[in-house]
């Protein structure tokens, strides 16, 4: 992992186990625990506490692993913080500069809103990753503020056949491609369109 070099860390353990701890401080994730937080906090703090996710989740899953734990990318880092990403390295992730409003402007879109819930989700999931504020597990952080934020409405997603069907790669591309152009709202419903196919009543278990 070029992480572990470039960031380094005393007593750093070996890839294999490095892995396998990521692995599980995931898995030992609660999304339960920050919906009653969300619960009990004001219409304004909302979207606030989900800005905050970001680097608290980051923070929990790579200390002692990745000196840079605790921060999104910086212009002081190798490659003066730059990142590409998606297939072939086609996208560029934001500048280290302009990072923090764009993790805010993501999660600007998780609102109090129970009719909007799944676009809102999807809206902040997409842009996040394009944003992709850190160098590693963009993905799984965005998908487990996704789960909170749907949870709060009771809705459930089955990540496991969303990410298996391919489509969601290519829509979700074809959004980033578009992003700031007259074309982004229409393929952005139809990256919704695509996602309501996993998601769930949790309470009765029935498709929404």
């Amino acid at each position: 992992m070029l992480l572990m070099r470039d960031f380094h860390v005393n007593d750093s353990p070996s890839i294999s186990e490095t892995l396998k701890i990521i692995h599980a401080r995931y898995d030992k994730l609660n999304s339960d625990r920050l919906v009653n937080v969300l619960s009990c906090v004001s219409r304004a703090e909302f979207s606030r506490v989900f800005s905050l996710l970001p680097i608290i989740l980051h923070s929990y899953l790579f200390k002692g692993i990745i000196s840079n734990y605790d921060c999104y990318r910086q212009v002081t880092d190798v490659n003066n913080g730059i990142v590409h990403f998606g297939p072939s390295s086609k996208f560029n992730g934001y500048s280290p500069q302009n990072i923090d409003e764009g993790v805010r402007m993501a999660c600007s879109s998780l609102i109090i809103d129970d009719g909007k819930a799944v676009y809102n989700a999807v809206k902040f999931y997409q842009q996040f990753v394009m944003v992709h504020p850190f160098y590693d597990a963009n993905g799984r952080i965005g998908r487990f503020i996704v789960e909170v934020y749907l949870n709060f409405y009771g809705i459930g997603i089955v990540w496991k056949k969303l990410c298996a069907n391919t489509q969601w790669l290519k829509k979700l591309n074809n959004c980033h491609k578009r992003f700031n152009g007259r074309e982004y709202d229409r393929y952005l419903d139809l990256l919704v369109a695509h996602w309501k196919k996993f998601v769930f009543d949790v309470k009765n278990g029935l498709d929404i």
